[in-house]
């Protein structure tokens, strides 16, 4: 209360007709800039004058050889200092009427300068040339249509401890080389080498509840060895597919009653994970861990 009266006293002191006239002439600016963007799409096509200084948006366009998540947009922009908000801005309703599963949001006050719109621009052309560079994902040969034939992750190690041990080495060495970023980055490479089974999975399965990127997750007892739990997933987001490829060499392989056993709160504490995964993250790796660990629950009765 005592913030927000400061706040209040503060605004209080600007005439709010020359705020809102310059936050206006900034986002028709912006608005402008922004379809420069290849394949960033506007959502929201109202002109200028009637909405706030705030231009939501996705990249989804033509010009791309594949959707970019908002998740990967906003980790990106935040990575050259750039902050925006991304996911469904709490109105999920709304979103699912028009079929938008989330978008990112750019807002703009009256401390906002053209310089750093024009900075956001170029960040944002930037992802676009990334992604135009590195093309689609390639879908594995083991995947085909109709009964797809899914490739289930091998145990990565002889126990979910012995494998956990071995990617608290590997995220210590990148907290050595360079802290937050390093591991960052050491999860969007393994999220690279993941396969790209987003397309087969979406048709099999439901979408796992509280993450904010699209996830789909398959878990089974393994052929031919009772007890033993096996799981794939994908999702639309490269960040979220780098957690995916933690908990399948985590889990996938091991037996079903270890699984349960093991404490991952722990685990996640130890390679410092909420030092470069945001909390709205967190919900979706915890949507990921609960359906892991009832899958597992049924597999070890």
């Amino acid at each position: 209360m005592i913030g927000l009266g400061a706040a209040v006293d503060y605004l209080a002191a600007l005439d709010l007709r020359v705020t809102g006239a310059y936050e206006n002439a900034l986002l028709r600016y912006a608005t402008d800039r922004m379809h420069e963007v290849p394949g960033l799409r506007v959502i929201g096509t109202a002109p200028p004058e009637r909405k706030a200084a705030v231009i939501s948006f996705v990249m989804d366009g033509p010009d791309l050889p594949a959707p970019i998540s908002t998740l990967d947009i906003g980790m990106k922009l935040d990575r050259e200092g750039i902050c925006v908000r991304t996911g469904h801005h709490c109105c999920q309703p709304i979103m699912d009427h028009y079929q938008v599963g989330s978008t990112a949001r750019a807002s703009f006050a009256f401390y906002n300068t053209r310089a750093e719109v024009d900075f956001l621009v170029e960040a944002l052309k930037g992802i676009a040339a990334d992604a135009q560079k590195s093309g689609a994902r390639t879908r594995p040969a083991a995947v085909t249509g109709g009964g797809e034939q899914v490739a289930y992750p091998a145990a990565s190690a002889a126990s979910v401890k012995d494998a956990a041990d071995a990617l608290a080495e590997e995220f210590g060495l990148m907290e050595e080389s360079g802290g937050a970023e390093a591991k960052s980055e050491y999860v969007l490479d393994i999220a690279r080498r993941l396969p790209a089974l987003f397309d087969v999975l979406k048709h099999v399965t439901d979408r796992v509840p509280g993450c904010m990127s699209q996830v789909y997750l398959v878990g089974r007892e393994k052929p031919g060895a009772a007890g033993t739990f096996e799981f794939v997933a994908d999702a639309d987001a490269e960040i979220v597919r780098g957690l995916i490829a933690i908990l399948e060499r985590l889990y996938s392989g091991q037996r079903a009653k270890d699984v349960l056993a093991f404490d991952i709160e722990s685990f996640f504490e130890r390679i410092g994970l909420e030092g470069f995964i945001t909390s709205q993250r967190r919900n979706g790796l915890a949507g990921m861990v609960g359906k892991i660990r009832a899958k597992a629950a049924e597999i070890a009765k």
